[in-house]
């Protein structure tokens, strides 16, 4: 059994979640506290959610925020019901930018009625894509139709 401030293997995990046994005297809080301590927030949330422990969610929900981690946000909202605000998301969505997380960005303005907003950071994001070289495609040498132009014995699928 794990100790208070140990996770737990992933057998152990999955009893103390959802076992009908119930949590076994284990202090859900404090795995909770360990998982988010590790950086592993969904675990944490689940850990948190279990011990029925909205402190713990709240605090956990501001850490998320100055992270920009929209999708984390969506996880803790749906555990909060109504704790997550549309002032949550636009924080979230100016800590993303700040980090230049333009996709968090952009859903979480989404999220806040910001839509302005939203499409500057998708803009900011295709700019950015637009900046990726796409990689060349691989040739292959025993494909007689393979259209990859450079190679020797190209042909192209128009019978050229």
């Amino acid at each position: 059994m794990p100790g208070k401030s140990s996770i737990p293997d992933p057998l152990e995990k999955r009893d103390l979640l959802y076992s009908k046994e119930g949590d076994r005297g284990v202090d859900l809080v404090a795995l909770g506290d360990a998982y988010r301590d590790a950086g592993r927030f969904t675990e944490a949330v689940q850990f948190y959610n279990r011990a029925q422990a909205e402190d713990s969610l709240a605090e956990l929900k501001d850490l998320v925020i100055d992270r920009g981690d929209s999708a984390l946000l969506l996880t803790i909202q749906r555990v909060l019901k109504n704790g997550v605000k549309a002032a949550d998301w636009k924080r979230l969505a100016e800590s993303a930018l700040r980090k230049e997380k333009y996709s968090a960005a952009a859903e979480a303005f989404e999220k806040a009625g910001e839509e302005e907003a939203a499409a500057e950071a998708k803009a900011k994001l295709d700019e950015l894509l637009q900046t990726v070289k796409q990689p060349e495609p691989i040739a292959d040498p025993d494909d007689p139709d393979d259209p990859t132009p450079g190679q020797a014995g190209h042909q192209t699928r128009m019978g050229g």
